[in-house]
């Protein structure tokens, strides 16, 4: 048995305290970062964990000067952390809930049910039993044409910075790039053969645009329903696409066109008829997926 196996079993238990400040470590970077988010000093980030290895006899962080990083049994501990205090977080919230009641009518992007969306909406409906939530997933035009029209109640989606309204709660922010695989043929200059969603697609309209400017081709050799048979068919050679940085993969390669404008994802409503059921999951959406 190791000496930090022994240690834990000395310390019994581990602080709540303590897994947080190593899951802010993780999320952040860097010990710095972590203590803004955390509104404590950096010396006193570095004495809870020093005393926390100190105790333990678990050494967490390795010091060097670009910089702390985690250790093998520091990455394993946060692991535990963010499962422990998803559970906690959860059951602190379930206790002190108000109870609340309705219907909401929900808009997602596809992009977003496999972001992890799809647990919030679950623990959502754990938290508080008695709001229904109806979820659809379509494009974001069609989910602010939606909106609109009062067809849905919030919309979670994508949309140009340059178009982003100041009543928006912006979740995260990217940029888009133009991919292609490391296969693939020398991109044309006259003709791009492209992998889109379909028309509705604010990301295929603005390529179309700016080929259009250019003097240059936009060809649709397939259009799919979801990110991921988009990714796919890129990964196979069958053409270019744009899609967020987050989602480029080792076999991808950044193409040299156009820089497309910047992103974010966003929540969307009327917060001026809103009911305390809708600003509930707005806020649980945006604990769980925000920067």
């Amino acid at each position: 048995m190791s000496n930090c196996h022994v240690g834990l079993i000395v310390a019994e238990k581990l602080e709540i305290d303590v897994l947080r400040t190593l899951k802010a470590i993780d999320d952040c970077g860097g010990i710095t970062r972590a203590a803004d988010r955390l509104a404590l000093s950096q010396s006193a980030v570095s004495h809870k964990i020093r005393r926390f290895e100190r105790n333990t006899g678990c050494r967490l962080l390795r010091r060097r000067p670009g910089g702390a990083i985690f250790t093998d049994e520091g990455r394993r501990l946060v692991d535990y952390a963010n499962r422990i205090l998803a559970i906690h977080d959860e059951a602190w919230r379930g206790i002190h809930r108000p109870a609340l009641e309705g219907r909401v009518q929900l808009g997602i992007t596809e992009e977003l049910v496999s972001s992890g969306l799809s647990r919030v909406l679950g623990r959502f409906a754990r938290l508080y039993p008695a709001i229904r939530v109806q979820t659809r997933v379509e494009q974001s035009l069609v989910l602010d044409r939606w909106l609109e029209a009062g067809r849905i109640d919030m919309a979670v989606m994508q949309v140009f910075a340059t178009e982003r309204r100041s009543t928006d709660l912006v979740l995260q922010s990217d940029r888009l790039v133009w991919v292609g695989s490391l296969d693939l043929d020398p991109v044309d200059s006259v003709e791009l053969p492209f992998i889109a969603f379909d028309d509705n697609c604010f990301y295929r309209r603005w390529a179309r645009s700016r080929c259009e400017r250019d003097g240059r081709e936009l060809r649709v050799v397939l259009e799919c329903a979801s990110n991921e048979g988009v990714l796919s068919a890129v990964s196979a050679g069958m053409g270019v696409a744009l899609i967020a940085r987050r989602h480029l993969r080792a076999d991808m390669i950044e193409l040299d066109l156009p820089r497309p404008p910047a992103i974010d994802f966003v929540i969307r409503l009327d917060e001026t008829d809103a009911g305390p059921h809708l600003l509930a999951l707005r806020d649980e959406i945006a604990v769980a997926l925000g920067d």
